[in-house]
Formats: structure tokens, C-alpha cells, sequence
């Protein structure tokens, strides 16, 4: 029976980071009854995504996931293979928002993969409208993900753009030093330190040192090696290195 929704109390609380990913949400299904999935195919329009329903583990996820926001709903008569999935992309660090879908209660199962990152698990019998809210919120989170990772990417496209001696007075200058000491540890004028630093602030566009040192330090967390190696010396903010 299709469902009687209301767009606005569900889409409500997404509709402002909705608009900040410009490609459409994914719902991946996978099961191989697909006429089971035609009432929640027509009900995901409302959450302004699209919903694609296969028989086979979208297996390249374990390898790359799309930068788009995207949620999977796993129905377990594939048996047990959908936890060994989860696994798969938990050991990948792919951060993808993971319905488990089962035609009967199952305890132990559902604990397991809960336990192991799952979104939600769901047992027969349940509401369409209860799993339409888990995959809104689902794909909430994914796209709060894609505009982090959209960010740290930008973030990363303005270091490398920096050369071997900007990226060593940036280090210099996150930790503190003033230009006096940065031109004395790397055996160049104070001026040129300026000059460099200037350089630097401009390219990661930012006004402030704590501005450069949020960035610093945001790189930092996120990757080891922000390019391939070739920028020269080892760069180390917050206890992390980057090259």
C-alpha cells in the first residue's frame, strides 16, 4: 500500500544541506525481489534522491565510494554476506550508511551488525514510513560526510599549491615562531620570511595565523601524506606528519 508522507515534516530538518550538494542522494537496494521495492521507490523522490534496486553487493564500494551522498539497504536473505559487506567497508574506511532490512526477527544478527556500524536494522513487520525516515536521516549524515570531505579536499588542492619553502615556513610559523626566529631556523632573511608568508596566506586564503593553524591542523587529522612526497622535507603539525 503506497504511503500518504507529507514532504515537509520529513524533508524539513535536511532541506538546508540538501541544497548544498548539488547531485542527487543514492539509495542502493540490494535484493533480488524488485517489485518489492516499488512503493519506497516513488517515496525517496520526496527526499529528492533516486533509488536503484540489483541482486549483487556493489562490491567496488569497498574500494571507492562516490563523493554524492549515498545509503545502502541490505535485505538479509542474502544470508550472512551483508555483514561480511559492512565489514569490507569498515576495514576500507568507507564511511557508508548501512539499513539492514530482515524478513524476521533476528536477534543476534541484528546485534552483530549494529555492533559493526550499521545505520539501522529493521525486522518484518515494520512501517514504510519508519525505513523512508532511517534512509532521510541516513542520507543526512552522508551528505554532513561529503561536504567534509568535499572541504579537507579543497583544503588539500591549496597545500599542494604551495612550494617546498612556503610549506616549511607554514610549519615554522604554526608553531608559534615569530618571523625573526623562521628566518633564523631556515637560514633565510626575515623579509624573505615575510615574503613567503604572505605567499602562504594568500594561496590558503586565509587572514589570520588561527585560520593557518586550523588548517594545519585539519590536514593533519585527516592524511599522513598530503602529496607524493615530493614537496621536501617532513612537515609535522599536531603531532602527525605530512610531507
Amino acid at each position: 500500500m503506497p504511503l500518504i508522507i507529507h514532504s515537509h515534516n520529513i524533508s524539513a530538518r535536511s532541506s538546508s544541506l540538501r541544497r548544498e550538494c548539488e547531485s542527487r542522494a543514492r539509495v542502493l537496494v540490494v535484493d533480488d525481489d524488485e517489485d518489492r521495492w516499488a512503493s519506497l521507490r516513488r517515496d525517496v523522490q520526496v527526499l529528492d534522491a533516486l533509488l536503484d534496486v540489483s541482486p549483487a553487493f556493489p562490491d567496488q564500494l569497498a574500494f571507492k565510494r562516490p563523493e554524492t551522498p549515498i545509503c545502502l539497504v541490505l535485505a538479509l536473505s542474502h544470508g550472512r554476506y551483508g555483514l561480511k559487506f559492512l565489514r569490507q567497508l569498515n576495514a576500507a574506511e568507507n564511511p557508508i550508511p548501512i539499513i539492514f532490512v530482515a524478513e524476521s526477527a533476528d536477534v543476534a544478527t541484528s546485534v552483530e551488525a549494529m555492533k559493526g556500524g550499521a545505520f539501522d536494522f529493521f525486522c518484518q513487520p515494520y512501517q514504510d514510513l519508519d525505513l523512508l525516515e532511517a534512509i532521510d536521516t541516513a542520507l543526512d549524515r552522508d551528505r554532513l560526510w561529503c561536504k567534509t570531505q568535499q572541504h579537507f579536499n579543497n583544503l588539500t588542492r591549496q597545500y599542494e599549491t604551495l612550494s617546498t619553502r612556503e610549506r616549511q615556513v607554514m610549519e615554522q610559523i604554526v608553531k608559534g615562531k615569530m618571523n625573526k626566529q623562521v628566518a633564523f631556523t631556515l637560514g633565510i632573511s626575515e623579509i624573505t620570511v615575510k615574503a613567503h608568508r604572505g605567499r602562504v596566506m594568500r594561496k590558503l586564503n586565509v587572514t589570520s595565523l588561527p585560520e593557518l593553524t586550523r588548517i594545519a591542523d585539519t590536514i593533519a587529522r585527516r592524511t599522513t601524506n598530503i602529496d607524493d612526497g615530493s614537496a621536501g622535507p617532513t612537515m609535522k603539525f599536531a603531532g602527525q606528519v605530512a610531507r
